[in-house]
């Protein structure tokens, strides 16, 4: 569902996600919202509460690009939607231009990850957040290590910086 650039009131979300929470058996999710006025942390807590419903998700790609009034609490408002999807194989987040995402982001995706036994696939797509640092990416990397599913790893940083991180390719031989 690509909705990029539209107008939207805290209304209009709640309809929009009502009606992704009652699409019970879906078990893939494109929702792109880039540059889409109305974003916040409380319209990604409302989203969260839609998805956990979605029991049979398999893949997720929520583009975010833009919605600069996302903070960190938004997203370990959405991660602990997503955590409970423990069938999730592929998770795709752009929070590319969320200028108000910290390192503290990284926090919920760690504590959420080893709830999905079945990731594996991850991509963050953290362009133009420039509070977070090169060494929350690379401490976020190094504790992905011990989940041998996950296999295709790819964070975009500020620096335009494609990662995989060589202790998850040295584990496939």
């Amino acid at each position: 569902l690509n909705l990029t650039g539209l107008a939207y009131n805290e209304d209009t979300y709640e309809q929009l996600f009502y009606g992704i929470q009652s699409l019970k058996n879906l078990n893939r999710l494109y929702l792109n919202l880039s540059y889409c006025t109305g974003v916040t942390d409380k319209c990604l807590a409302r989203l969260s509460e839609a998805i956990e419903h979605l029991r049979f998700m398999k893949r997720i790609q929520l583009d975010l690009v833009g919605c600069n009034e996302i903070t960190d609490k938004g997203v370990e408002d959405l991660v602990r939607g997503l955590k409970r999807l423990r069938g999730l194989e592929y998770l795709w987040l752009s929070f590319q231009g969320c200028e108000k995402l910290t390192d503290k982001t990284f926090n919920s995706l760690k504590i959420a990850i080893p709830q999905w036994e079945k990731l594996t696939s991850l991509h963050l797509d953290l362009g133009e957040t420039n509070q977070i640092s090169e060494e929350a990416i690379i401490k976020f990397e190094k504790s992905l290590t011990p989940y041998l599913n996950l296999t295709d790893v790819v964070i975009n940083s500020k620096k335009d910086i494609n990662r995989f991180p060589s202790a998850m390719s040295d584990r496939k031989s």
